[in-house]
């Protein structure tokens, strides 16, 4: 979790994209903390092996370097979420192929419910979705 989530999401974003980027700010996605409910080890970078986090993604990866310099050129994670416009941060992530690895599938999983009212069911096409 990060101690300090720089500032607000723009307004001009959509739905999708403001969750994307809120998850981002937290380093709660999809992608990075799915482990936690499979009860599997922490997943690790292809690239470097290293364990996969948001920050990690963001900062660190050599892989992602070039496509870090032309979208928003800055060495830590504080400066990616104070200094650099979303808009920026979600054509980074889509330019890695990271954009729909990210969000959770919680959309599905509630319209599963409201249409079954099994919330076991759903909880578990929620689950299938890591």
């Amino acid at each position: 979790m990060q101690p300090v989530v720089g500032r607000s999401v723009s307004s001009s974003l959509g739905r999708y994209d403001s969750v994307l980027i809120n998850r981002l700010r937290i380093g709660h996605t999809r992608l990075t903390n799915s482990y936690f409910l499979k009860g599997e080890s922490q997943p690790v970078c292809e690239a470097c092996h290293s364990p996969l986090t948001v920050k990690h993604i963001s900062v660190d990866c050599t892989r992602y370097s070039a496509a870090r310099q032309r979208y928003f050129g800055v060495a830590t994670l504080k400066d990616v979420f104070e200094n650099v416009a979303s808009r920026n941060i979600i054509a980074y992530v889509k330019d890695i192929n990271f954009y729909h690895r990210i969000q959770c599938c919680f959309y599905i999983s509630l319209i599963v419910f409201i249409l079954t009212s099994n919330f076991n069911f759903a909880f578990n096409t929620y689950i299938k979705c890591f």
